[in-house]
């Protein structure tokens, strides 16, 4: 056996040849896959396509680069890297490659050798089987050795000194040590998974929900028999395939592909029926696409007939009896047909959740079996484990969201509006929920929006027939859920599975004003506890809650002790129920409770309420013309709205501008407002940041609870100060009950009124501009039945070609290799694209978890090959050649210390003549909690363009740096984002550069001092002070660092006291003042106030 070593050095990271006796064979590594190929380009592929063996790949790199980093790095007692740490169960068998050393072959062993077949006869000397064996190990060994010189090893400064604690979530060790930046890897990759969820919490699933009861029919099936698709039995096929006849019996009601395609795109894009119809008189386009339908009604017809979602569309009228010629029409579906239709989706079968459960922390720190329970989505929460325990065992529980909520359709002119119903599950997963394309909420129904007649009525009597045609309409709508609840109604899943599923309704989402007409609750006081409008105010008082027994035993009374509708009305006001309304929809309604179903919403409460009013007190306090010349100088921050006019210009703010600007409002009211006021200020939107947490446990409610005694201590100043008389405002005293709500329903982000605001546009919106605007309800609710029949016909399509591409392996891998296959060439070259390593190709996908943040840049940079003395002049970073000349003297000296008798470098000038430079990058959060269903993506900037923007961000600066707090790290601005070459290029024939220097990309940073912060500071608006930090020549202090070690972007607030009013008024960036004193502030959901919050 001749050796292959040298020819294999060429490529030391690819692949592992080993040298047969008749041919080179190629093993994957994975000691769990036996797959071997002769040609190298197939392992790739192999390696490529195999998500096991990817992650095997990929793992073995991290644990060799870890290893290394260990021997290299001082080890914190008590940090992630102590291995004698209490939170470490070592095992001597997790790296079976832990000796470098590479052994001799003679001295090998084949135990856990992979063994390779190539198809000749077997070899019967046993000597020579062990030889090769060993060989193999030998080989294996060698490679790994040599791998691990050519890793990327992630860049950790020593560790260093940064105020505060770790940010709000789970206290126990073993969650710090989670959240504890050092344990997760950090990886570069084009889409970063969507797993959820923590592998390491305990779950306690609900013993008896969810079983199913016997087997059915899936839908896709049931729709192949409906549409006659039949395979063709083998034995028939004409052509060899096994595919059947797919244009006459796939695409079945359309003629052919083209045909279904056709009408498609014609549907979806929402082309005009005339436009279309002068289409097809064109002469010859018909014939030439082969289309089956003549005109746009014939189109219609076919799209018709594929199977409804749920069912057909009805109308119900309502009328008063003192005027039957007044027709309110309730258009709406039958809502088991629609939940029935959720539930059995096989887009979604997947995904949907069967039983309720409890999460809880693997460990506590008192030494308990498990912490502190966590709740995020819906099924862990109260509710849903106490329903589901009333239920008989085995049944299964559909917990039902409605969202209501007029929109406006036309946009100028006219008043034109629509009132959806709208219907989701509890079941889907949050993350399908919110996407329109998912299909994962339907729409059940129109309510009357028809105005009734004044005449002969007065203003209340009015106002109260538009209320009671709401209850009527629901009530109707609503009525299949009383006998469904009660006893249950079989449902069959995606996969066929057949469960007893008991609907009933959870959650109603509503603004305000709708949760007061659902609830029957007076105008200005709380819909969901006894407090009334002139109590609001009061945050200590434990009001008790609103129940359906006692407003239902109050409208009774009102009944029996009054003669007419007047007094009724009055009697029922003065216990705080509505009274214009005499039978409330909800009174029949099974394991419904109306008032707890009313829950948080983050838009309306928050953001248009709460939010607004602070905005409009902080303008009073401080001038509108102070606070707007104060959000003009801002720095421009990436996916943050630059305000360059102010903000007290705007009109209809929109609920997406209130998030922007309660993003930078606390730093701008710094020094411009009160103590009190400015603290009161910070309460609340520590507030409104931790309500929108995706996962919560006692701590974190614990900081929710905290926050809202601040603002209730401080919120008086704004009436010492003559801007507010009183706080009796609903919406600040629905704060009080969110924790509440969190305990029963999960995160808010569960069943937050922006969800079902997206839907306005697919639902109504949408189907009023395609409609004739006369008797346009018909119309909308065709268009809409034609739009789910095109998306369901489009995943039935997709699924039939899964199912036939998977028979079709299955058929091919049972059958005999054909003799061109079974045959190998020993002297096979490679193909073309894989003689040459790819240079430009990316890397290979990592495998990642929730914790892990994933990185990407663009294939192609902005300026390739761009001179280091124009970057200089372009990014306002004069010394960037010689300190980038010292960079790389410094790792030629960091070589030298680790291998004496490496050979090294020392560089006087640069030894290439341009880089690569991109001008942003992109990366996702890395979560504190590991939990959020689609990960929050940030931006980081460095461009010279028009008057450039170079952010400033969060960097890692030291092994215990926390995923949440200012722990380990450290703040500076990009300037330069770059890659080193790998190849110098100056030359006739290219030369490598050495390979150990950097191959991923770089960032070029300018220092920040260490953040700072006062007793005073912390107690007021606890944001951290910063100031640009200088070398002794009064050179900005610069690194150049792997962007990996860039946790987030981050934005500076000017200190405006400080500065001049002459900077004020300048056009340039405030960021390039010199020596200029700044606040630390953040602009993300998961990281604003996040820090500054906690870091006292």
């Amino acid at each position: 056996m001749r050796s292959t070593r040298q020819s294999y050095a060429h490529h030391p990271s690819k692949s592992l040849p080993i040298d047969m006796s008749t041919e080179v064979i190629y093993a994957c590594m994975n000691p769990d896959c036996d797959k071997i190929y002769t040609v190298h380009g197939h392992l790739l592929s192999h390696i490529r396509q195999a998500a096991a063996c990817n992650r095997w790949f990929e793992h073995m790199k991290e644990i060799r680069a870890g290893k290394q980093r260990l021997q290299d790095a001082t080890v914190v007692p008590g940090s992630i890297h102590d291995m004698t740490a209490r939170h470490f169960s070592p095992d001597p068998d997790d790296d079976p490659f832990s000796e470098p050393d590479v052994e001799d072959p003679s001295d090998s062993t084949a135990d856990n050798a992979a063994s390779s077949d190539d198809g000749s006869e077997d070899n019967d000397d046993e000597d020579n089987e062990e030889l090769e064996d060993a060989a193999r190990e030998y080989l294996l060994r060698d490679w790994i050795h040599r791998q691990s010189e050519h890793d990327d090893l992630l860049v950790i400064d020593q560790p260093d000194i940064a105020i505060g604690q770790p940010g709000p979530g789970p206290t126990t060790l073993h969650a710090r040590l989670g959240c504890m930046i050092g344990a997760h890897a950090r990886t570069f990759d084009k889409e970063g998974d969507s797993d959820t969820g923590r592998p390491d919490d305990i779950v306690e699933q609900h013993p008896t929900g969810g079983v199913a009861i016997r087997l059915s029919t899936p839908l896709y099936e049931r729709w192949e028999a409906l549409f006659g698709l039949v395979t063709v039995p083998e034995n028939e096929r004409m052509d060899g395939s096994g595919k059947p006849e797919l244009d006459s019996s796939l695409y079945h009601p359309f003629a052919s592909k083209l045909d279904w395609d056709v009408a498609k795109w014609m549907v979806s894009e929402g082309i005009g029926h005339g436009s279309f119809n002068r289409l097809l008189e064109i002469k010859g386009v018909r014939e030439r696409l082969g289309l089956s339908y003549q005109n746009t009604a014939g189109l219609h017809k076919c799209v018709d007939a594929i199977p409804r979602r749920a069912g057909q569309w009805y109308d119900k009228h309502i009328l008063f009896p003192d005027r039957p010629n007044k027709v309110y029409i309730l258009r709406h579906r039958d809502i088991i047909e629609s939940i029935r239709s959720l539930w059995g989706d096989p887009e979604l079968s997947k995904h949907i959740v069967y039983k309720p459960c409890k999460l809880f922390q693997k460990a506590a720190e008192d030494g308990t079996e498990r912490g502190s329970r966590l709740y995020n989505k819906m099924w862990t929460g109260q509710w849903w484990w106490f329903v589901q325990d009333k239920l008989p065992k085995g049944h299964t529980l559909a917990p039902v969201i409605i969202a209501t909520d007029k929109t406006q359709l036309t946009e100028f002119r006219g008043n034109k509006q629509a009132y959806p119903v709208y219907l989701t599950l509890r079941n889907i997963p949050g993350r399908l929920r919110r996407k329109p394309s998912q299909q994962a909420c339907i729409l059940v129904g129109y309510l009357p929006i028809k105005k009734a007649a004044k005449t002969g009525l007065s203003r209340r009597n009015y106002s109260g027939r538009q209320q009671r045609i709401f209850h009527a309409a629901m009530r109707h709508l609503l009525e299949p859920l009383i006998k469904a609840g009660k006893h249950g109604v079989e449902m069959t899943s995606g996969s066929g599975d057949v469960y007893l599923v008991h609907p009933v309704l959870a959650a109603y989402v509503a603004d305000y004003p709708e949760q007061c007409l659902v609830t029957c609750s007076k105008s200005g006081t709380c819909p969901k506890c006894k407090c009334g409008a002139n109590n609001l105010h009061d945050y200590t008082t434990q009001y008790p809650p609103r129940t359906q027994t006692d407003t239902a035993q109050t409208m009774q009374d009102a009944k029996s002790k009054t003669t007419s509708a007047s007094a009724y009305f009055d009697m029922c006001m003065e216990n705080d129920v509505n009274g214009n309304v005499t039978q409330p929809f909800w009174t029949d309604l099974p394991y419904t409770d109306i008032y707890l179903a009313q829950t948080p919403d983050v838009l309306h409460q928050l953001y248009q309420g709460v939010i607004r009013h602070l905005v409009e007190w902080c303008q009073i306090l401080g001038t509108k013309k102070e606070l707007d010349r104060r959000i003009r100088r801002l720095p421009p921050a990436l996916g943050l709205r630059h305000f360059k006019n102010g903000i007290s210009a705007l009109s209809q703010v929109s609920g997406t501008e209130r998030k922007n600007i309660g993003k930078i409002l606390l730093g701008c009211i710094v020094d411009l407002l009160p103590i009190g006021a400015v603290t009161a200020c910070r309460a609340i939107l520590d507030f409104v940041y931790l309500a929108q947490y995706t996962t919560h446990d006692e701590v974190t409610l614990g900081y929710m609870e905290d926050a809202l005694k601040l603002w209730d201590k401080h919120k008086d100043v704004f009436i010492h100060t003559d801007v507010r008389d009183d706080f009796d405002i609903p919406k600040f005293h629905a704060l009080r009950h969110y924790v509440s709500s969190i305990r029963l329903f999960g995160a808010t982000n569960n069943f937050n009124t922006e969800m079902f605001e997206r839907l306005h546009i697919e639902f109504a919106k949408k189907g009023w501009r395609a409609s004739n605007k006369r008797d346009e309800f018909p119309q909308m609710t065709q268009w809409v039945g034609r739009q789910e029949n095109v998306l369901s016909f489009s995943r039935y399509i997709a699924w039939v070609h899964r199912e036939l591409d998977e028979s079709e392996d299955m058929s091919d891998a049972s059958a005999p290799p054909l003799p061109s296959q079974a045959q190998s060439s020993t002297n096979a070259p490679p193909l073309p694209s894989q003689a040459q390593p790819n240079t430009n190709a990316q890397p290979l996908s990592q495998f990642s978890t929730a914790h892990g943040q994933h990185l990407s840049l663009s294939r192609h940079p902005a300026r390739y090959n761009q001179s280091p003395r124009v970057i200089s002049r372009l990014h306002h970073v004069p010394m960037f050649p010689t300190n980038l000349c010292a960079y790389l003297n410094g790792i030629e000296d960091d070589r030298k210390k680790q291998f004496p008798q490496a050979h090294t470098q020392h560089f006087y000038t640069l030894p290439f003549r341009g880089i690569n430079v991109w001008y942003s990058f992109r990366f996702s959060h890395e979560g504190f909690d590991g939990t959020d269903e689609v990960a929050e993506r940030d931006w980081v900037k460095a461009s010279p363009l028009a008057d450039g923007q170079f952010d400033t961000v969060v960097v890692l600066n030291d092994d215990d740096a926390e995923a949440t707090s200012l722990i380990g790290t450290r703040i500076g601005r990009v300037r330069v984002i770059f890659k080193l070459p790998k190849f110098d290029g100056n030359t006739t024939n290219p030369t490598p550069f050495p390979h150990y220097w950097p191959q991923t990309p770089l960032a070029y940073i300018e220092w920040y001092t260490r953040p700072t912060m006062t007793e005073t500071m912390g107690n007021t608006h606890n944001m951290a002070s910063v100031q640009k930090s200088f070398l002794p020549d009064g050179q900005p202090q610069w690194s150049i660092i792997p962007v990996s070690n860039i946790r987030q972007s981050t934005m500076l607030i000017p200190n405006y006291k400080k500065t001049p009013v002459s900077v004020w008024d300048t056009e340039a960036c405030i960021l390039d003042t010199y020596r200029l004193p700044i606040m630390l502030h953040y602009t993300s959901i998961r990281y604003q106030l996040l820090v500054t919050l906690h870091s006292s």
